[in-house]
């Protein structure tokens, strides 16, 4: 085994490609994390909730996952060298307790879209799962700031599995192109990912393409937010709120503007309502209204935008809301528009009840005192654990891997 990824190492530290071809699709721009690389055709890409996770893909043959490529992105200090970053890296998998034997088998030095990187080869059991992983870890400092982006690419398969990720790896990292990662408040949501389903709850709703989706409890409400790697910050966020509800949806939705307004009046916010009024989600009648305001301590600063779209239906209050602060209205408005759009209602396999579950309360766009609060619970920044770097996500997903 060590003499094969030795010889695949230096294969790579060389530029050279191994036998075997990769069918790599058109290059994406993630200009959110600063990178632009082409990805796999046949893996599969997944939603994530992890902050720092980029994105995820899997490989599914014979419907079963065998092979996880994933990168994560984090905002580290300008002083952190590569050597640090990847006893880091390594030190928090070691922590996991999920995760032992670890080893690295082999370890190279290598350029990356022009900046140094180390590639590891390790081994390692996850709960009685023996697992391969290569790990590409790169650095790349941010322009006009006090940061740098701290990327690792991780591909994960079973053991037997481990020879056939070196040349996937080698394809996607040789597309690999940096750059100043860009605020994704300033971003437009042009596509969406994939649906996430309650048929408890009778919707399907799809996110924004590469943001990041949290179901709490699964099955019911869901959060919706982006990671600002130059605020260290989820901005911005979104999310679906469920609630019993009996009245109309402009009922509703009048209700809840007249309390957002009361609050920015009582904090002394200048405030406009961009617009209001009857609309249509899910195939069912909505309201929605847009509110852009300021605190008093910041009026020459750019407006925080709140914009929420509800529909009533199956005793439900269907709540999809947007949260752009320092946001372009139209940006905001037609990222909500993208998502009400495509968002789908009917009829739950369960009815509701009093008791249906609700995503934690979405507060007013103010809190208490005058500086504004994410709509939605925050998920804080992270280190790169091995929750987020994608150790550990595959062999939950394969048969005999943790999920079983």
């Amino acid at each position: 085994m060590g003499h094969f990824w030795l010889i695949l190492l230096a294969a790579l530290a060389a530029g050279q490609t191994p036998a075997g071809s990769v069918e790599l699709g058109e290059p994406v721009r993630l200009d959110f994390a600063g990178v632009r690389m082409a990805l796999p055709k046949n893996f599969d890409l997944r939603n994530v909730d992890d902050p720092q996770m980029v994105f995820l893909t899997i490989l599914v043959e014979q419907d079963k996952p065998v092979m996880s490529l994933g990168l994560t992105a984090e905002a580290r200090e300008k002083g952190m060298t590569l050597t640090g970053f990847v006893d880091l890296v390594g030190m928090n998998l070691n922590k996991s307790l999920a995760i032992g034997d670890m080893k690295v088998l082999k370890s190279k030095r290598l350029r990356i879209a022009g900046t140094e990187a180390e590639i590891q080869v390790q081994s390692y059991n996850h709960r009685g799962t023996e697992m391969t992983a290569l790990r590409l870890f790169f650095l790349r400092p941010v322009s006009n700031a006090d940061i740098q982006m701290a990327y690792l690419l991780t591909m994960e398969a079973l053991k037997p599995q481990g020879r056939r990720m070196l040349p996937v790896l080698m394809a996607v990292a040789g597309t690999i192109e940096l750059f100043d990662p860009v605020s994704p408040v300033s971003l437009k949501v042009d596509e969406t990912g994939l649906p996430i389903v309650s048929q408890g709850f009778g919707y399907s709703l799809r996110p924004p393409l590469w943001w990041k989706a949290v179901q709490r409890p699964p099955g019911s409400a869901v959060k919706l937010f982006q990671y600002d790697y130059l605020r260290g910050e989820p901005l911005p966020e979104g999310g679906l709120r469920l609630e019993p509800e009996t009245a109309s949806a402009e009922e509703c939705g009048r209700r809840t503007l007249q309390q957002h307004v009361a609050r920015l009046k009582e904090y002394k916010h200048t405030y406009e309502i961009v617009r209001e009024g009857r609309t249509r989600m899910g195939g069912q009648d909505a309201y929605e209204f847009v509110l852009s305001h300021r605190p008093p301590d910041k009026a020459e600063e750019e407006a925080i935008i709140f914009a929420e779209r509800t529909a009533c239906a199956n005793g439900i209050r269907y709540s999809l809301s947007l949260y752009y602060p320092g946001g372009k209205k139209e940006i905001v408005i037609a990222a909500l528009e993208k998502l009400a759009g495509e968002m789908e209602l009917f009829s739950p396999q369960v009815a509701a009840t009093g008791t249906a579950p609700a995503a934690a309360p979405v507060a007013p766009p103010l809190p208490s005192g005058t500086a504004p609060a994410p709509l939605l619970p925050s998920t804080a920044p992270v280190p790169l654990l091995p929750s987020t770097a994608p150790a550990a996500l595959l062999p939950s997903t394969i048969p005999g891997g943790a999920g079983e």
